[in-house]
């Protein structure tokens, strides 16, 4: 099985082990006592020294909205040099910020009430599974403004976020939430929320249970979401060291 955000909700899909931001200046053209009298244009000493001035700062200014220019898609959790046993079973894409199929937080805050500002840039990370499809890692990366950021932190806290997660991934179908329970995890260290989610299923080889771990962080100017899904038993040590990778990452900015 797959968590992932689809058609403006996060859905729980059945999968194998292979599925699985122009910088203006203005310049005003006021009359000093070192223009030109009769033409009100800067003497020559002046025009080269505002000039050499205004090379400078645009310099220094564009140099400086370089450095702020993010990218979800370098926010995404890959493998790491000690992810060897990890496949990639499917490559890391960019997303539409205004496509809430990629981005949780406008089902969130609808769940509260409330709405939620999409972000300057989304991207899905590569799907991983690990050996034998026993497990399986996604992440989602989004950048959003440090405003944003703590309101969707605040919002994380604002109710039943497990029973709201639990109604967007059904739909809002109670008889499918019925069985669904959830479990008591710890909150691995950096991340803002943890939902562990427990679904009893029926396939081909008879009854199976369903283990989905959705994480959320928030760090600087990027928020992401970890998901892991299990079967058979929860993927604990899994979403430990990933967690902890995940915060370092998004710490480097």
């Amino acid at each position: 099985m797959w968590l992932t955000w689809t058609r403006s909700r996060v859905r729980l899909l059945p999968v194998g082990a292979g599925a699985a931001v122009a910088l203006a200046l203005a310049v005003g053209g006021c009359s000093t006592a070192d223009d030109d009298p009769t033409t009100g244009a800067p003497s020559p000493a002046k025009a080269t020294a505002t000039a050499s001035a205004t090379v400078a700062a645009a310099a220094t200014a564009s140099a400086s909205a370089s450095a702020t220019i993010l990218e979800a898609i370098d926010f995404v959790y890959t493998k790491g040099p000690e992810d060897a046993d990890l496949t990639e079973t499917g490559a890391a894409m960019p997303k539409s910020p205004s496509d809430r199929d990629s981005y949780p937080y406008a089902d969130i805050a609808e769940c509260f009430g409330q709405t939620a500002d999409k972000p300057t840039s989304s991207a899905s990370g590569p799907e991983l599974t690990g050996p034998e499809g026993v497990f399986l890692i996604n992440s989602y990366a989004h950048i959003v403004t440090p405003a944003q950021l703590n309101r969707h932190a605040a919002l994380l806290r604002e109710g039943d976020l497990p029973g709201c997660i639990m109604s967007i991934l059904s739909d809002g179908n109670v008889e499918a939430m019925s069985t669904w329970t959830t479990r008591n995890t710890p909150l691995p260290p950096g991340a803002r929320a943890r939902i562990s989610l427990v679904v009893p299923t029926q396939q081909a080889g008879g009854p199976v249970t369903l283990y989905s771990e959705i994480i959320f962080f928030g760090a600087g100017r990027v928020e992401a979401e970890l998901l892991v899904a299990s079967t058979g038993k929860p993927a604990d040590d899994v979403v430990e060291h990933a967690a902890a990778r995940y915060v370092e990452r998004l710490h480097q900015q």
